[in-house]
């Protein structure tokens, strides 16, 4: 389950100035051992697998190509 208790969770990412990509730190994982499913529909490749570890301390890459635009990744803890 997500941080909140919930099966699915989402980050909203929003982008307005020149920087393309975000590195957002995803706080709050119940269990960093384990492993999450991320989904960016925008996103070619997507689902990937990462470790909640991952997601702690190096971020979740999200890049935004229009200015202003905005991402909605959603992840679950893989079951």
């Amino acid at each position: 389950m997500g941080p909140s208790g919930m099966d699915l969770c989402f980050v909203l990412v929003g982008r307005r100035g020149c920087q393309m990509w975000n590195d957002s730190r995803m706080q709050g994982l119940g269990a960093t051992c384990a492993r999450y499913v991320v989904t960016n529909l925008d996103e070619p490749g997507s689902p990937r697998e990462l470790a909640g570890s991952q997601l702690v301390q190096d971020g979740l890459a999200i890049v935004i190509r229009d200015k202003p635009g905005a991402a909605l990744p959603t992840y679950r803890r893989k079951k």
